[in-house]
């Protein structure tokens, strides 16, 4: 460590002694108990916000940590270890991490999950843009073309605007796969803030000014923004559990037809096996008709 360096070290481990009455220093000894403390608070959520450089990637486990931002050029194992910071779930309130880099990693991180996963991935995906799952993009790995949120919400509109009204065997099934996209789309953009900004857009006293700033103010939007949100048009909370209780109530019906289905057979194996006994016991001649 040069001088600048480590004067600039020195100084943040004064702040961190004066704001958590500590005496560290950065000399080896004192220097390994600062940073067996300092992993410690974080993991007790003590510290918000921690910036490294080359430390902590390795033997530190915070489960509560859940976002990494990354302003380094990382390759294969450093990578990996770099982005396993943040894989531990915690509870209900952390179900996934985030990882936010302010350099282009993907090809790095497709050839590290590459090498370290199945060596024969071909589809890793990572998170697209919120516009790209909202409008739709295509997948660079496939070249297939992905439908985004609003294609599939404006079709879920058009074709089943009245869920009560799903009775024919076809349409519960395309109802059944049309809204199993709507809800693998909704799950993915549950992680980006602009669209829990959308959700809470919908239930907005627009007629209040006060609620309106205070809502530009949390998501941080101009006029435009709050403009553009509004042209947005999202199924309403009671139309998507409607959806979602036809959906289950389907996915019940198909379930018990897969059953039925598969039942089938051994009953009429079972049912050949009885009339052979009794031809061959009974001397009878026995015709057998199935019909549908």
């Amino acid at each position: 460590m040069d001088s600048s360096a480590k004067e600039f070290l020195s100084v943040a481990i004064d702040d961190y002694n004066a704001m958590f009455k500590t005496n560290y220093g950065v000399d080896s000894h004192s220097f390994q108990n600062y940073y067996r403390d300092l992993a410690k608070r974080v993991k007790n959520q003590e510290v918000d916000l921690l910036i490294v450089v080359g430390m902590f990637l390795t033997g530190f486990d915070a489960p509560t940590l859940n976002t990494l931002f990354v302003d380094k050029t990382l390759r294969y194992h450093g990578l990996m270890q770099a982005y396993s910071r943040t894989n531990r779930i915690y509870d209900a309130t952390k179900t996934f991490g985030n990882i936010v880099t302010f350099c282009d990693l993907e090809q790095a991180t497709v050839d590290a999950i590459t090498l370290f996963g199945d060596k024969n991935t071909k589809n890793v995906v990572l998170e697209k843009s919120y516009k790209e799952y909202m409008e739709g993009f295509t997948d660079v790995a496939t070249g297939e073309a992905r439908r985004g949120y609003l294609d599939v919400v404006t079709e879920l509109q058009q074709r089943f605007p009245e869920p009560d009204d799903i009775v024919k065997e076809k349409d519960k099934k395309d109802f059944a796969k049309l809204f199993g996209e709507y809800l693998h789309a909704e799950n993915i953009l549950q992680n980006y803030d602009e669209f829990a900004g959308l959700k809470s857009l919908q239930s907005l006293d627009m007629t209040d000014p006060t609620t309106v700033e205070e809502f530009k103010a949390k998501h941080y939007l101009n006029e435009d923004d709050l403009a553009a949100m509004q042209a947005i048009k999202v199924p309403a909370e009671r139309t998507i559990q409607d959806y979602r209780s036809t959906y289950n109530d389907i996915r019940d019906w198909l379930r018990r037809e897969k059953s039925a289905n598969e039942k089938t057979p051994l009953l009429l194996i079972g049912m050949m096996w009885f009339l052979r006994w009794i031809c061959l016991n009974h001397k009878r001649l026995i015709w057998i008709t199935f019909w549908n």
